[in-house]
Order: structure tokens, then sequence, then C-alpha cells
């Protein structure tokens, strides 16, 4: 082997959210079972007879601190909704997004909702607003 320092190993650091996994896992050993998922979020089972040591594990446990999570939860939704940081940390949306197909102005979002409505109220009440 040279000496040449392209054959040195390259060690990256944990992210805080990989570093409080490895904390989890090592607090609950054989406890828990992770659920692989790619929501930068902690998911795991646990069964049903260890949840309160689980729970209590958590609750108390010396290396597991909410204000470990504090900069990936807190604060996190201005950084994702308004300046794009999407990976700033956890954030959430419902099913909804799904059902979004494009991103309009407002003008057109308004405008869109308003010749909706109008058709609506005029294909249903047609005897009462008359026609178009």
């Amino acid at each position: 082997m040279s000496g040449d320092s392209s054959d040195a190993a390259v060690v990256v650091a944990p992210t805080r959210l990989e570093a409080l996994g490895l904390a989890v896992a090592a607090a609950l050993p054989g406890k828990l079972h992770a659920i692989a998922n790619h929501t930068r979020e902690l998911t795991y089972e646990v069964p049903a007879a260890q949840l309160l040591e689980a729970a209590a594990v958590l609750r108390d446990g010396a290396d597991l601190k909410f204000e470990d999570i504090v900069p990936e939860v807190a604060g996190v939704y201005p950084r994702v909704m308004r300046e794009g940081q999407v990976d700033a940390g956890a954030w959430s949306c419902g099913m909804v997004a799904g059902l979004i197909h494009d991103i309009p102005t407002v003008k057109e979002l308004v405008d869109r909702i308003m010749t909706e409505a109008d058709a609506l109220v005029r294909g249903r009440l047609a005897s009462i607003v008359g026609p178009a």
C-alpha cells in the first residue's frame, strides 16, 4: 500500500438523526425493529409486551433527550415552506400531496376555483340562476 493520501478512508460523521437512531438502538438492544423509510424520521415497531419498557427507556434514558432532536423538529416548517430547505429536518404532509399536479399562481388558482364553482352552481341550480 502506498503512502499516498488518496488511499486513506474517509470517515463521515453521522447526522443528528442518524446519531439519535444509534442512541435509540443502543438503549433498546433487541427490543425494537427499525422500519426503513425515506422521510428523515425514525420509525420503530415494538412488541406489545415490551412497549411500556421501551417507552420508559425513551422517556428516562440518560442518552435520549428531547433536546437532542429540537433542531430537527422545532422551527422546521418556516425553513422548509418559506426558504425551500427540504433537508432542514423532519416535516410532513398528508395524502393530499398526491393530488397536487401543478403549482399555479394565486391568480390562476382563484380563477380556476371561481370557474369550477360557477359551473357547479349553474349545473346544479340552473333553474334558480338561469342560463349562462
